[in-house]
């Protein structure tokens, strides 16, 4: 399974405060998210985790609203800044960091992966009950035969879809208890993604039948 990659930051601060740090360059205290007032030099802020990169509290439950607005703030200025020929590089390393962030953050599947691997409990593979695994794993093979009819399918996707929203609010309980189960929340992120693999492969044959309608 694909670990998640990310760099190493100088300090984490807050989006709306300021926190003394120390311009590298010119000496001043900057005052901005990770930009020098005075000389526009760019320090990218150390960071531990994504959340943290987006100021956020490392949970399951995100505002998927503060998270855009505050990815539009970050990458505006690091837009900003980049015209700068010292700071080209870290805009553009820090712009693709910010994207990989996003891109996690916003997906409930690759969160519940990500807080996993933070608190140091992550799977290599994220596998169901056997009978659950056994169960979808037939159903896919059955798919692969292409031998249901659109109305089938559609069936089947309407099911599977109903099921991900189950999975989503089963996992975003677990992540609310304490302690925390990361065996059953593992468990329950195996039946998540496998069903999405299974969307995914309905979906693509639902297409091939509008393509031969």
């Amino acid at each position: 399974a694909r670990r998640l990659r990310f760099v190493s930051f100088d300090r984490v601060r807050s989006l709306c405060t300021s926190v003394g740090e120390v311009c590298q360059q010119c000496g001043n205290e900057i005052d901005q998210v990770w930009v020098c007032s005075v000389c526009s030099r760019m320090k990218v802020p150390t960071r531990k985790d994504y959340f943290s990169l987006f100021a956020l509290n490392p949970t399951y439950e995100v505002s998927h609203e503060e998270l855009t607005k505050t990815y539009d703030t970050l990458l505006s200025a690091a837009t900003s800044v980049s015209q700068k020929q010292e700071n080209s590089e870290t805009a553009q390393q820090f712009t693709e960091e910010l994207q990989n962030a996003l891109a996690v953050l916003e997906s409930p599947l690759d969160r519940a992966k990500y807080l996993l691997e933070l608190q140091g409990t992550q799977s290599e593979v994220y596998v169901p009950e056997p009978e659950f695994f056994s169960d979808i794993a037939n159903l896919q093979t059955e798919l692969q035969t292409k031998s249901f009819n659109k109305k089938t399918l559609t069936d089947l996707l309407n099911d599977a879809s109903v099921s991900t929203l189950t999975y989503r609010e089963e996992i975003a309980n677990e992540f609310a208890k304490e302690p925390q189960d990361s065996a059953q929340i593992s468990l329950l992120i195996g039946k998540f993604e496998w069903t999405l693999r299974t969307i995914a492969q309905i979906s693509s044959l639902l297409d091939d039948h509008e393509g031969t309608t």
